[in-house]
């Protein structure tokens, strides 16, 4: 039954921040659409004012850290940008846009780095699918850089 619960909880995690994430296009002049649930390659279509379309993969967290898991797949992204959610309780979400070859670039180099680094009893990690990344607290490169999907300097940041 908890893990029923945690399951729905985490569906619901996601689909709130996707919803996020159009209403925020949206407010930025850009046509978001939802895609089906459960479609893995991303989750949202978007057409910026001049026309140019984008697919956007959205991870969401609840958790006060900005980090975000993804898996092996991620490091051949079908998207071309992510971004991530992190729900702020009452307050509203801080998001994180990234390109999708750099965050694949990313997870593929901190994997590797845990690979090559072995455990606290000296053996060494077994290659696993999950991958975890890390954004700096409103890093400057990824905080609310709408920029990168809208094609617009002034797009509304605040």
């Amino acid at each position: 039954m908890a893990k029923e619960r945690k399951n729905k909880m985490n569906v619901l995690t996601g689909s709130a921040g996707e919803y996020f994430v159009a209403a925020e296009l949206s407010r930025r002049g850009v046509v978001a659409a939802l895609t089906m649930a459960g479609t893995d390659a991303f989750d949202i279509l978007a057409v910026n004012k001049a026309g140019k379309s984008c697919a956007i993969q959205v991870k969401t967290t609840q958790y006060e850290k900005a980090s975000w898991l993804l898996s092996s797949k991620d490091e051949t992204p079908k998207a071309d940008f992510y971004v991530f959610v992190r729900l702020n309780g009452e307050s509203l979400p801080d998001y994180y846009i990234m390109q999708a070859e750099e965050v694949a670039a990313t997870i593929r180099e901190s994997h590797a780095k845990w690979l090559a680094t072995p455990k606290k009893d000296g053996t060494p990690h077994t290659p696993i699918s999950m991958r975890e990344i890390q954004i700096k607290y409103h890093d400057e490169n990824a905080y609310n850089r709408w920029e990168l999907i809208t094609g617009e300097e002034d797009d509304g940041k605040e």
